[in-house]
């Protein structure tokens, strides 16, 4: 994925991010949960999908190569089926909401 800045003075821009992946993660197997009214142990949940993600930011700009922003993201992720102790072959999906925030030192490269 990447960014676009859209100056909005000397040194801020409103910041436009698109990203996209391979989601991979762990879960304890220890880990239960309920759905429908049946418990799912962690190793039933396949830990392995893809997403997309997107958000609309600022970033302030100072001293030639020092900058700091924040960029509210929201994404959507689907998990594949096939968990290796599932007893179904279900697929998970959803939304999902994160901030990114950080401080950037640019190279000028």
């Amino acid at each position: 994925g990447g960014d676009f800045g859209l100056d909005v003075t000397k040194n801020a821009s409103v910041i436009f991010r698109l990203a996209g992946g391979y989601y991979y993660c762990t879960l304890p197997s220890d880990v239960s949960i309920i759905v429908d009214n049946v418990p799912i142990s962690g190793k039933e949940i396949n830990t392995r999908g893809v997403g997309v993600r997107g958000g609309v930011g600022f970033r302030y700009s100072f001293l030639k190569v020092f900058s700091v922003g924040v960029t509210p993201e929201i994404g959507y992720h689907y998990f594949f089926g096939g968990a290796e102790q599932s007893i179904t072959d279900n697929n998970s999906h959803g939304l999902d909401l994160n901030v990114l925030a950080y401080f950037r030192v640019g190279l000028g490269v």
